[in-house]
């Protein structure tokens, strides 16, 4: 995980202002290594338009992030991350109000 406090920093020594929030929530056991691998993916995504519009996740970036996190992709795992791909689509296209 990142330290937010140090990413918050190191921002502020550049004369970036960022915003940065700890959130604590649970995840079910099952959906754990889904998530981390997700979450290591979040530079990932490929992006659309002038807007910037979410499309979905560079999935050979999602092979190299778990590969370089020592994690093996097999189908059961990238399902998972699919499903938070979609899910996170869904949610920002809510906020648009798409």
């Amino acid at each position: 995980m990142t330290d937010t406090r140090a990413l918050a920093s190191d921002a502020a020594a550049l004369g970036v202002r960022i915003d940065v929030r700890e959130r604590e929530f649970a995840v079910w056991q099952e959906n754990a290594d889904p998530a981390r691998l997700f979450f290591a993916c979040a530079t990932q995504w490929r992006l659309a338009g002038m807007d910037g519009i979410p499309t979905g996740l560079d999935y050979a970036g999602v092979e190299a992030a778990a590969r370089m996190s020592g994690v093996a992709l097999t189908p059961e795992l990238f399902a998972g991350v699919r499903i938070m791909e979609s899910a996170a689509m869904d949610a920002w296209a809510e906020k648009r109000g798409a």
